[in-house]
């Protein structure tokens, strides 16, 4: 009896240690373009400023709470909400920075759209385009969005970190 066991156990033991190769996990995904792929061509130009737009549909940002915010901040705002946090906005009272439904979506939505703005702004230079005043459209409006969201950061949250270009690795 005790010879089975040993032999099983050694079966399973041999098995495990045997059974993947790590290399065969790691596989490309088809479906998806890498950044060496992307940022080649004017389409691509336009479908960055479009991601950057899209932003605004993130309900983090002015899809939900963005307005609410704002006019719970207002003359006009105020909050029967069981959510105390509601309630201290009303009063300007931001003390549960980790309340997630509203600030930590709308920090990272915000900063989501800015990283955005940030790639258009870095990688859009070095695209060819047959109209230079088209490349020079897509970049004001980068630099417009990524103004948009960092002025609202900074009335949400006073100084908040600006982030410049896309190799930034402090903030300013």
């Amino acid at each position: 009896m005790k010879k089975i066991k040993i032999a099983i156990l050694l079966a399973l033991l041999s098995t495990g240690f045997s059974a993947c190769q790590d290399d065969l996990l790691d596989q490309p995904n088809p479906n998806t373009l890498t950044e060496q792929q992307f940022w080649k061509s004017e389409s691509d130009a336009q479908q960055g400023i479009n991601a950057a737009y899209a932003m605004f549909y993130k309900p983090g940002i002015w899809s939900r709470w963005m307005y609410f915010r704002l006019d719970l901040t207002s003359d006009e705002g105020f909050s029967k909400s069981p959510w105390i946090e509601l309630g201290d906005w009303t009063r300007f009272q931001y003390i549960n920075y980790n309340f997630w439904e509203g600030n930590s979506n709308t920090w990272r939505d915000t900063y989501k759209a800015i990283f955005r703005c940030n790639q258009v702004l870095d990688k859009v230079p070095g695209i060819q385009f047959t109209d230079s005043r088209k490349k020079d459209q897509i970049l004001a409006q980068a630099k417009f969005l990524r103004a948009l969201h960092y002025y609202y950061a900074a009335i949400l949250w006073e100084n908040v970190p600006l982030v410049l270009n896309l190799n930034s690795r402090r903030f300013t």
